[in-house]
This record gives C-alpha cells, sequence and structure tokens, in this order.
C-alpha cells in the first residue's frame, strides 16, 4: 500500500516536472505562440506555475531531486516487500525521471526528440508495452535460442558465446544523438543559453555542469538507457553466471568501440602525418 502510494506520488511529480519544463521552454521562445495556444488561454496555464521565469527553471530542478528521493523510497520498499525485479522498475523510473531536466536543458527544437528515443527504446523491449502479446512471443523466443548457444573455446580457455549487438546499438545511439540534437565538433556549437536556467548569478561549477547536460543531452539520455537495458536484459531466471556473461558481453562491446574509434583515428593522422595543422 505504500509502495503504491509512493509511485501516485512519483507520477505526479513526474507530470508535474514535465509541465514546468514545457512551460519554461515555450515562454522563453515563444513557443506557445508558434503552436496557436490564444493569449488567455496561456495566461491560464501560467497562473499555475512561477510567476519568473527562473523560479520555473528552480522548480524543475526542486521536482527533479524529489523525484530521486521518492524514487529511492520506493525502491526500498520494493526490497522490503519482495518486489519481483525492483531494479528493473527503478531503472525504468529513472530511465522517465531525468526527461523533464534534460527538455528544460535542450534546445526547444530538440524536445520531440526525446519521444523519438523512448519509442526506439520500446523498440528494444516490447514486453514493456501493452497489447504487443506477438512481439512479446518472437522476444522470448529468440532469446531461449541465445540463450541455448554453446560456449566457445580458445584453446584451454572458456569463453562465452557473446552477442554485443545490441550494447553496440546502444553505443551508436549515444553517439549519433550527439549529433542528432544539433552538435558537432567545433566549440562554436556549443548552446551556453540554458546553461543559465535559473541561475540568478555566475557561479562556474554549476554553469559547467548546466552547460555540459545541456549539449550531452542525448548521450547522457542514451546511457541511462544502455544501463536499463542491460538491467533488462539480465532480469528474469537469468542466474547469477548469466548475468555475469551479459556484463562481460557489454564491456567487450565497450572496449570494441574504442578500439575501432583508436583505429580509424590512428589511420587518419598516419596518412596525413605530412599536414602542416594535423598535430594542433
Amino acid at each position: 500500500r505504500r509502495l503504491a502510494y509512493g509511485q501516485r506520488i512519483l507520477r505526479g511529480i513526474y507530470a508535474t516536472a514535465l509541465a514546468n519544463a514545457l512551460v519554461y521552454q515555450m515562454e522563453r521562445n515563444g513557443g506557445w505562440e508558434a503552436i496557436g495556444i490564444g493569449r488567455p488561454v496561456w495566461t491560464a496555464v501560467r497562473w499555475f506555475t512561477p510567476t519568473d521565469l527562473s523560479d520555473v527553471a528552480r522548480f524543475v530542478y526542486l521536482l527533479t531531486l524529489a523525484a530521486a528521493g521518492v524514487g529511492a523510497v520506493c525502491a526500498w520498499l520494493r526490497c522490503r516487500v519482495g518486489y519481483s525485479e525492483p531494479a528493473v522498475a527503478s531503472m525504468l523510473e529513472g530511465l522517465v525521471g531525468i526527461l523533464p531536466l534534460l527538455m528544460l536543458l535542450a534546445r526547444p527544437h530538440n524536445i520531440p526528440v526525446f519521444g523519438m528515443f523512448m519509442a526506439m527504446f520500446l523498440l528494444f523491449f516490447p514486453q514493456l508495452v501493452p497489447g504487443m502479446h506477438g512481439l512479446n512471443r518472437r522476444a522470448a523466443v529468440a532469446q531461449t535460442d541465445s540463450e541455448k548457444e554453446p560456449a566457445a573455446r580458445c584453446g584451454g580457455w572458456r569463453l562465452p558465446a557473446l552477442q554485443p549487438s545490441k550494447a553496440l546499438v546502444h553505443l551508436c545511439l549515444a553517439h549519433a544523438s550527439f549529433f542528432a540534437l544539433g552538435n558537432s565538433n567545433s566549440l562554436a556549437s556549443l548552446d551556453i543559453s540554458n546553461a543559465y536556467a535559473g541561475v540568478s548569478r555566475y557561479n562556474e561549477v554549476l554553469v559547467g555542469v548546466l552547460l555540459f547536460v545541456g549539449n550531452w543531452a542525448g548521450p547522457i539520455w542514451w546511457a541511462v538507457a544502455g544501463l536499463a537495458t542491460f538491467v533488462l536484459a539480465s532480469s528474469g531466471s537469468a542466474t547469477k553466471g548469466r548475468r555475469l556473461q551479459r556484463l562481460v558481453e557489454w564491456l567487450v562491446a565497450a572496449h570494441l568501440w574504442q578500439a575501432l574509434t583508436l583505429l580509424m583515428l590512428s589511420i587518419v593522422v598516419t596518412s596525413m602525418r605530412t599536414h602542416l595543422f594535423i598535430w594542433s
């Protein structure tokens, strides 16, 4: 009963934070006029939010911290009542809970992209979407077949049957989302305007953190989504050895990505070593 009550509070905090983040973006950038909202309607909406725009941003920060606290309490209650797979529910709550903060600090035209990110994440786990029973059965069969694959051997070493495809897809999406949100490898593409959201005076630490979150909102979301994917893939009836094998798969995928990146950079630098500005 306490857990259900806490979950309702958590959903209310998420909805309030998301609404205030959207109000901040639309008020700051005039988005309510662009989508055809009349001034009387917008005035009524603003009546339910703080008057000062900086206070709206601070309210979103406060709600994000409150959601983290309530989520931690819910996770503790799940462990106490013997809830099945409490880590899965906590990771999904965290994945949704960071959306208002990322939407607050992201560029306004990138807000719908986070909805696409969530839809892409659900494609990995159709069992999370009600009514997709056919996809659920196919996913279960595919998972069962993959678990039956034998382990590879290299001399006297027994290697796990590595399948890092899903991990590699998450790594690709995390890196691609940085450029999909309008960023580039140039410092001129950094957006510093949202780094002062709710900040009344300059604070290099706070502004630096907000600058990082605002410009790397896509990779941050996909990093949390990757952790949630790992928890979901390791849930269910998986044994401790199976979970360890999945962890090895993700680590192999991460190292493979970095190795390929360094390989390509080494090839480019070597081929252009005589260029004047290659080492600058």
